[in-house]
């Protein structure tokens, strides 16, 4: 019975031993379009905190989640077997795909690469307690809906953006701060829609803000924007507590619509 016992325990060592060997094993995966990378499509390890491997089965992994994916395939990590709170992806990888993080609700922080290009649409969407994102600056779009839902976070940096998708920030009702948008030309529709928390806002070199933009933005008083812009209809409705100051800057530069 001893000889029994102590061989199982020497089993489960080995195995436990195993798992810190193999990290890729604790992921699902699949070749990309050309063959040549890694696509890392799921999460089955039982880590909270997880790091993602750059290589696994010494291929290189270049996404997470499948990137251009015609229907939004399930997140990474949202049928995981525990509820992942950090995640930190390696140097290498160039793209998050369409709804890689999407529903990923523990989620608290992920760390990305300097190598990231490309974050698509809903790629973060509804990560309720993520608390602030900090964006790579190499990557110039953020997509539609990517961020939308993620109701705690309250700062993003984004030193390479130059266009904000459609919805990007929907619903982040504690969104408070954002740092380095000095290159952003482009806020599409309903961008920031419900960011009740934004109090100032600088896009100083803005040449577009669609219909809606900012809507329901019930604490933003100051805009900072170049005098010369385009705007949609009614792209600060909603927007209470714009100072008379600011109103006279945002009619200057051309904005007719409400507030």
């Amino acid at each position: 019975m001893k000889k029994q016992v102590c061989g199982a325990l020497l089993l489960l060592v080995t195995a436990c031993m195993g798992l810190w060997a193999n990290p890729g094993g604790d992921f699902l995966v699949e070749l990309d379009e050309e063959g040549t990378g890694a696509v890392v499509t799921g999460y089955i390890g039982t880590l909270k905190e997880v790091t993602i491997p750059s290589t696994i089965q010494g291929v290189p992994v270049v996404s997470i989640g499948k990137p251009r994916a015609l229907v939004p395939p399930d997140s990474v990590f949202e049928h995981a077997p525990v509820q992942v709170i950090r995640v930190i992806v390696p140097e290498g990888i160039k793209t998050i795909g369409r709804n890689a993080f999407a529903r990923t609700r523990g989620l608290v922080e992920v760390v990305l690469p300097k190598s990231l290009t490309v974050i698509e649409e809903y790629a973060f969407m509804a990560c309720w307690s993520l608390r602030r994102i900090e964006l790579p600056p190499d990557v110039s779009i953020i997509d539609s809906w990517a961020f939308a839902g993620c109701g705690m976070l309250t700062s993003i940096a984004m030193p390479g953006i130059t266009s904000i998708g459609r919805n990007a920030f929907d619903g982040c009702t504690n969104l408070a701060a954002i740092i380095n948008s000095g290159r952003v030309q482009t806020i599409s529709y309903g961008a920031f829609n419900g960011c009740k928390m934004l109090r100032t806002i600088s896009f100083p070199n803005a040449v577009n803000i669609e219909d809606r933009a900012f809507y329901g933005c019930l604490m933003l008083e100051t805009v900072v924007l170049p005098a010369k812009i385009s705007f949609s209809n009614d792209s600060f409705l909603g927007c209470k507590r714009l100072t008379l100051a600011t109103q006279v800057a945002l009619k200057k530069a051309g904005y007719s619509g409400r507030y």
